[in-house]
């Protein structure tokens, strides 16, 4: 994705359909594993394979300074999960270049089963702290209760049901440009050292789940422009 006008986030999920075959509670593959790249353009790194663990694993070379993620999953029932990967810096600001875009990338999450996508939300953090008072971005819309802790607010939430999806899976989140975002926000760039990503997955129950081939890629994308309003979203048959 190239970046077309300032002030242009993406939150988008890109689904690679295989074969699956594991079975354990729970359809996020806990021991599993996936990998991440970062871009705070115009330098970027990628990181993995990193095992689903809840530990805390640095990622990324030379010039990450201290930037960690690790791994909080919460069952919302007996076959639905919520995923969060908390990205976290020993100091501020989480992009060393603030008036530059910045984009994290999660891919190749395994699941253990095919799985129904059906929420998604992003926020900031200060030192391990949601930042608070966060106001509505121009394009992406109100913040709304976080539906893991109602004490602060998130940008997103639970959105009707797409898929059924077999993994494994990629999460992808992009702010152009960083600054302008954060701020939009009411965030300040020169605080923010850390971010969250959420997705929930229920396990499928669908009798129209038909394994394909790897190559066969579904894209489920929504993008919300700073300058604009509304929320589209997408989906592409590769």
């Amino acid at each position: 994705m190239g970046f077309k006008k300032t002030g242009r986030l993406v939150l988008a999920l890109a689904m690679t359909v295989t074969m699956v075959t594991a079975a354990q509670a729970g359809p996020i593959q806990v021991g599993g594993t996936y990998n991440v790249r970062n871009t705070n353009f115009p330098n970027s790194f990628t990181s993995g394979p990193l095992t689903i663990n809840s530990t805390a694993k640095p990622i990324g070379g030379a010039g990450s300074r201290g930037l960690t993620v690790r791994e909080r999953i919460t069952d919302t029932s007996s076959e639905a999960q919520w995923i969060e990967w908390i990205f976290e810096k020993t100091d501020a600001p989480l992009a060393d270049v603030t008036t530059g875009g910045w984009k994290t990338e999660i891919f190749n999450v395994p699941v253990t089963t095919p799985v129904i996508y059906d929420g998604f939300f992003i926020y900031w953090t200060i030192d391990g702290h949601a930042a608070q008072n966060i106001t509505t971005i121009p394009g992406l819309g109100a913040p709304q209760v976080n539906p893991l802790n109602s004490s602060h607010l998130v940008y997103g939430g639970y959105f009707p049901a797409e898929g059924p999806f077999t993994g494994p899976l990629s999460f992808d989140a992009l702010l152009t440009n960083y600054g302008l975002g954060i701020s939009d926000g009411n965030m300040d760039i020169n605080q923010i050292n850390g971010f969250v990503v959420g997705a929930h997955l229920t396990t499928s129950v669908s009798a129209d789940v038909v394994p394909e081939p790897a190559s066969i890629t579904m894209l489920a994308i929504g993008g919300i422009a700073l300058c604009g309003y509304g929320w589209r979203r997408k989906r592409q048959a590769a």
